[in-house]
Parts: C-alpha cells; structure tokens; sequence
C-alpha cells in the first residue's frame, strides 16, 4: 500500500465482500474499487452507497464502453476509469471526487 501527501491508505482488500467490509469498518473517504474484483465491485459500490453513503466509491474497469461505466454510475460510484491511466490522471481523479459533497450521512 502507498500514501501520497494527498491520501493516506487505511486498508486493501481483494474482493468485493472485502470492499463493503471495509467501508462499514473504517468508512474511508474514497474506496477505489475495480469492476472484475472477485464478488464483484459495481455490486460492492452498490452495497456501499447503501450502507455507507458518505463513502465516495471510484472503479477502475478494463473494458472501455459507456454500458460498463453506466452500471457503475448507477450503482453509486462517483467516477468510472479504465484501467491503463497514468498515476497523475488517477491522483487528479481521486483530489476531483475527494472535494465533491459527500452524500447523506
């Protein structure tokens, strides 16, 4: 796990069921989530927007379509990127979403 002067990581899972586990634990400000994690993450994003809504949700995909991204997008995640983006546009990303309202609490 790796911190940059922006964010600190408290936790790293490996599985959808990890990803709601450690939302409802810790209730970080922003989980990235990828779409094809074991258990899966659109599901994970859902159940965290639902139990967690503070929690800002961010899901890297490897598919490049607007469908993919859409169930994202539903399912509560704040952003959708595809895998392959460089490590500024991801800390760019992840400063955007981090100084976006937070849901209800």
């Amino acid at each position: 796990m790796n911190d940059t002067d922006e964010f600190e990581v408290v936790a790293q899972g490996a599985s959808g069921s990890d990803a709601v586990y450690i939302a409802r634990q810790l209730l970080p400000d922003i989980m990235l989530l990828d779409a094809n994690m074991p258990a899966g993450g659109i599901e994970a994003a859902r159940q965290i927007s639902k139990c967690c809504p503070s929690v800002k949700t961010v899901m890297l995909t490897s598919l490049e379509g607007t469908e993919h991204m859409a169930a994202a997008r539903e399912a509560g995640a704040s952003f959708c990127l595809t895998k392959g983006i460089s490590a500024d546009e991801l800390l760019g990303t992840l400063l955007s979403v981090h100084s976006e309202p937070a849901g209800p609490a």
